[in-house]
């Protein structure tokens, strides 16, 4: 997928900086002007085939200070910064005033002989005269192979492009069938709220056919489905999916235990291997960040919906929730 950055500048009239009331060290002072630049999303995360050119996606940096700041460059740096792409519809060194944002736009573009798996970069705003380094963006990019089953991305590499480090049983494609547990997965056939608030489900890969994909939670004696959202159609190869307008990211499933599902190609597939005829067709791991800390009350569930163990066909992750075996 290619990153491309566009800056659009929304400016007034120049305004003199103000001075200080006395002469300030220079370490302060860039603090004080790089603490004024607001970068918005702080990571993007990418995927796409070797090869191909993907979607550019926006990027904004915003001055939300009271006085003006020096944008002196914008550019993409790290050792795999070759794989993103980088436009720049303004002219730099440009000084932004306060309330004053540049609009920006991100693509990634791996090429045919990028190795297949995850690859780093840093989109880095620079300020001032000196041009010293302001709020950066972190950029994730997943390669794939190529569009055939093979060659898709191993659920491993999945989680670590969205930036979590999780066991997940082993690097390969296919992890295996089994219902005993793999690396860090728990047994968690159903979910409980953790804290008194709202619930949040995303889907954060899909790696299978190109149909739409409704899923939600189910709960109650006998299980009462509960639809929540329906992954788009024809996002059948990608991070981090559309879904269909009306779809619910967040609910409240009171205190009740619930499980979740979804269907695909006709067939749905449960949390609980009970409603899968002993199947075990989705794997639920604790979440771990980069930095090896536990997120709390999060998971990645991961579901198999050809029964090959690969479960990576719909992957979620679900917030404020502990395992209800």
């Amino acid at each position: 997928m290619r990153v491309a950055v566009l800056l659009v500048a929304t400016v007034s009239c120049a305004q003199p900086r103000p001075s200080a009331p006395g002469p300030l060290p220079l370490a302060t002072e860039v603090a004080r002007v790089r603490d004024q630049i607001q970068v918005s999303p702080l990571e993007m995360v990418f995927s796409g085939v070797r090869g191909e050119v993907q979607d550019d996606e926006p990027v904004a940096a915003r001055n939300m200070g009271g006085v003006a700041v020096t944008v002196a460059a914008v550019e993409l740096v790290g050792a795999e910064a070759g794989l993103f792409r980088l436009r720049l519809d303004v002219r730099l060194p440009l000084v932004l005033p306060p309330s004053g944002q540049l609009m920006a736009q991100v693509s990634f573009a791996p090429p045919a002989a990028a190795a297949p798996g995850v690859h780093r970069a840093v989109l880095q705003v620079r300020i001032g005269d000196r041009g010293e380094p302001g709020p950066p963006v972190d950029l994730a990019g997943l390669v794939i192979a190529g569009h055939r089953a093979e060659q898709e991305p191993t659920l491993a590499q999945i989680l670590e492009a969205l930036g979590f480090a999780v066991d997940t049983g082993g690097t390969r494609l296919h992890l295996g069938a089994g219902r005993a547990p793999i690396g860090a997965e728990v047994h968690a056939p159903r979910f409980r709220r953790a804290r008194p608030g709202a619930v949040s489900l995303y889907p954060v890969a899909r790696f299978s056919a190109n149909d739409e994909v409704p899923y939600g939670i189910e709960s109650g004696s006998p299980r009462r489905p509960q639809p929540l959202a329906t992954v788009a159609p024809f996002r059948g190869q990608t991070l981090n999916p559309d879904l269909e307008p009306d779809g619910r990211t967040t609910f409240d499933p009171g205190e009740a235990p619930f499980g979740l599902y979804e269907a695909s190609l006709g067939k749905t597939h449960h949390t609980d291997d009970v409603l899968n005829g002993g199947r075990h067709l989705a794997r639920v791991y604790p979440l771990v960040g980069r930095n090896r800390a536990p997120v709390p009350d999060a998971y990645a569930v991961a579901f198999d919906e050809d029964g090959n163990g690969d479960y990576q066909d719909c992957v979620f992750v679900i917030w404020n929730v502990a395992a209800a075996p």
